[in-house]
């Protein structure tokens, strides 16, 4: 999350992922050193860690954005359900998912692949236009020290608050609250983010078409309903007092 490691990585193709009853063939793949993702932690929970961490399934690796694209995957933030299409990602389905999801008071944010095959989307601090990636990994929705700045939000620290990145425990961070946080269309009134100094290789902060402010975490994905639409490109956000 805070910035790249510059380890060698082996590629290969595996013959066959299984996902539930639905199995990927021929799937090409990175192979590297993930063993941060599988930490031996028994501490309580700080930032972006999660409590008791031994009790979790061991993670093997990470399902990336070519085969969610390439087959028309649908995630659930709410539900964690993720839907694939064997047959890959049509616009009818696409379609379909937006009319059935906007007649129930949902939001469509268009998302998009960037540099760093990310999903982002556009968005504002305090009325200061951003782009936030889409990181259904992370806990929490974390913000650029020096945007938050910028965007007039302070910053209130507190001791011994942490958050993790792929190689476990990075830094403390600070917490604060933003006065709107828009997403999209979508806004969200003083809304808490964690915030932290993230690479300016995660950011693309030398690009001002691809620069972003940080990562929108779980924490609002899941309680906003969100749906995202792999194939189609789109995000979907519902407010939970809106039927």
């Amino acid at each position: 999350m805070f910035g790249r490691t510059w380890e060698r990585e082996g590629v290969s193709e595996v013959k066959s992922i299984a996902m539930g009853n639905c199995v990927l063939t021929n799937v090409p793949v990175a192979i590297a050193d993930l063993s941060g993702m599988n930490p031996e932690r028994s501490a309580a929970a700080t930032g972006s860690h999660i409590s008791d961490s031994k009790a979790m399934a061991h993670l093997n690796g990470v399902l990336g954005a070519r085969e969610m694209l390439k087959f028309g995957m649908i995630m659930d933030c709410t539900r964690q359900m993720l839907y694939i299409s064997p047959n890959g990602a049509t616009s009818a389905a696409s379609q379909s998912l937006a009319n059935f999801l906007v007649t129930r008071g949902f939001t469509r944010i268009p998302m998009r692949v960037n540099a760093n095959d990310h999903f982002d989307v556009e968005g504002a601090l305090n009325g200061h236009a951003t782009r936030f990636i889409v990181d259904t990994g992370s806990a929490n929705t974390l913000i650029d020290t020096q945007v938050a700045v910028k965007s007039g939000t302070g910053v209130t620290a507190l001791a011994g608050y942490g958050a993790g990145g792929a190689g476990g425990l990075v830094e403390g961070v600070n917490r604060t609250g933003v006065k709107e946080l828009a997403i999209g269309n979508f806004k969200l009134a003083n809304a808490e983010v964690v915030v932290a100094h993230v690479s300016g290789e995660v950011l693309l902060s030398k690009s001002a078409t691809e620069s972003n402010a940080g990562v929108l975490g779980q924490d609002y994905l899941s309680t906003n309903f969100a749906v995202m639409d792999m194939g189609g490109r789109a995000l979907y956000l519902r407010r939970p007092d809106s039927r």
